[in-house]
């Protein structure tokens, strides 16, 4: 007699980021800030099970705290971030990045908003070192640039800048409780990975420029069509949202380097690895 033991669904998150205080106001009704959870076996592709504003998650808390909570629990395997985790190693404090963790959360806040400002972190930044230039990048960013993809500087708080999205991004993981993060470490369940959809898209060779707002729709469904025809997500009745809106498809990209984190399929070039440990590294799925 054969038996035949059930393997539960592995559970992903995949988070599309701001580092815009108004995107995370409960009242927001488009938000910009989306989850998409993703159910996967070693027998099917990964599956979308749900797509939803930060706005939506359960809870009686406010949205920034209401996601903190989420990863804090560590209820999936792994989840990944579209924002920076950490600055180029120059302005990481001598003790690591944990420590650059909770310099960040230590910051004043300014106003009823819920994490640092950028020019907050930038002025963090200057108290560890000079900045010796006006937009300095971390290694994985200068790779990816490399790649004709845009790239946002950590240390750069004006139009394009990064800067509110790592202060943001850096409260945020201090807030969880300081999870596991790749690649400082790995973990079975609750592990955090530092995702770049336009960068995931183009390293599978799909458009990765100029598919947000509502000019860009056929680009989405350009990309859908990519993603599906080669069986890389089934989104479901979740393909609508995605088609809709660049935000929500991004969190549906941004999944898969939770997914890589997990399965240990991301990995970075052959550097000095006391530089990653410091910058931290974008989570590609190959």
């Amino acid at each position: 007699m054969i038996f035949w033991r059930k393997v539960s669904a592995v559970k992903f998150l995949g988070i599309d980021f701001s580092g815009n205080a108004a995107s995370w106001k409960a009242s927001r009704t488009r938000s910009n800030v989306w989850i998409c959870r993703v159910e996967s076996d070693h027998n099917s592709k990964p599956q979308v099970v749900a797509l939803q504003t930060v706005q939506q998650l359960p809870g009686q808390s406010a949205p920034y705290e209401k996601l903190a909570d989420l990863l804090a629990s560590k209820r999936f395997a792994a989840a990944a971030i579209d924002a920076p985790f950490s600055l180029p190693q120059r302005y990481v404090p001598a003790d690591g990045w944990l420590e650059l963790l909770r310099k960040v959360h230590a910051l004043d806040l300014a106003g009823n908003v819920p994490f640092p400002s950028g020019q907050a972190l930038i002025a963090l930044a200057e108290s560890i070192a000079e900045l010796e230039q006006l937009k300095p990048l971390r290694l994985t960013e200068k790779y990816w640039l490399e790649q004709r993809v845009n790239v946002r500087s950590t240390l750069w708080w004006k139009p394009r800048g990064g800067a509110p999205f790592a202060a943001a991004c850096m409260k945020l993981l201090a807030m969880a409780k300081f999870p596991p993060c790749w690649p400082w470490t790995n973990a079975e369940q609750g592990l955090i990975a530092e995702a770049f959809p336009s960068a995931q898209l183009q390293s599978w060779k799909l458009p990765y420029q100029k598919y947000d707002g509502p000019q860009g729709i056929e680009m989405r469904r350009q990309i859908i069509y990519g993603l599906e025809s080669k069986s890389r997500i089934n989104f479901g009745s979740f393909r609508p949202a995605a088609e809709q809106c660049a935000d929500a498809l991004d969190a549906v990209v941004a999944s898969f380097a939770g997914i890589a984190a997990h399965y240990s399929q991301a990995t970075f070039p052959i550097v000095d690895r006391s530089i990653v440990l410091r910058e931290g590294w974008i989570a590609i799925h190959p």
